[in-house]
């Protein structure tokens, strides 16, 4: 009798231990739309003004690792933890400044679905969730004036392709950050291209 429920176990079992299951790595860019908005917020207040300069870095360097699990030929469960960089807005004049900066991080869930058009090369759609946490911080000189953390959860949707184990992706995370700064809204999509790598097994 147990040697016939440790049978009936591992044939139940073996459908999800024979499914294709991959690890991902990617790196790319992620651009912050909230801090390209108050480059030109600051470049609209200081315009004009003898000797202010601004400078934006709403871009910054991203990865993500993620687990992948094939449901069946076309539709996939993701899980991964995401590094979306850190963006900054500046003013200054002289040796005087303002800088306003933003850190994200979080994990997402994801439903992925792929169209394979040859042995080699599948297009990939993806929708799903990520929870944020992301830190700001805005100083004049070396004084912070206003520094706060925030967390949320916010829709991920992107589409990109697969050449054999390379991948390539766009991808929007909808409205990332909840707060207000002088009555600017820092809540803002975070865009992100990546390339990477898929390994299976």
């Amino acid at each position: 009798m147990k040697k016939f429920a440790v049978i009936a176990l591992a044939m139940g079992l073996s459908p999800l231990v024979a499914a294709e299951q991959y690890v991902q790595v990617q790196i790319g860019q992620a651009s912050t739309d909230s801090v390209a908005d108050f480059c030109d917020y600051l470049d609209a207040v200081t315009s004009g003004t003898p000797g202010v300069s601004t400078k934006c870095d709403d871009k910054d360097t991203t990865y993500r690792i993620s687990y992948g699990y094939m449901i069946d030929d076309m539709f996939a469960v993701e899980g991964g933890y995401q590094d979306l960089g850190t963006a900054e807005a500046k003013a200054s004049a002289g040796p005087d400044s303002v800088r306003f900066m933003t850190d994200t991080k979080g994990y997402d869930v994801t439903g992925v679905a792929r169209w394979k058009l040859n042995d080699e090369f599948t297009l990939v759609g993806r929708l799903g969730v990520m929870y944020w946490e992301q830190d700001f911080d805005y100083k004049s000189n070396s004084t912070s004036l206003y520094s706060d953390d925030d967390s949320g959860t916010s829709f991920l949707y992107g589409i990109g392709a697969e050449y054999m184990m390379l991948s390539f992706s766009y991808e929007i995370i909808d409205q990332v950050g909840d707060n207000k700064l002088e009555g600017f809204d820092i809540g803002d999509d975070v865009g992100r291209f990546s390339l990477g790598a898929k390994f299976t097994f």
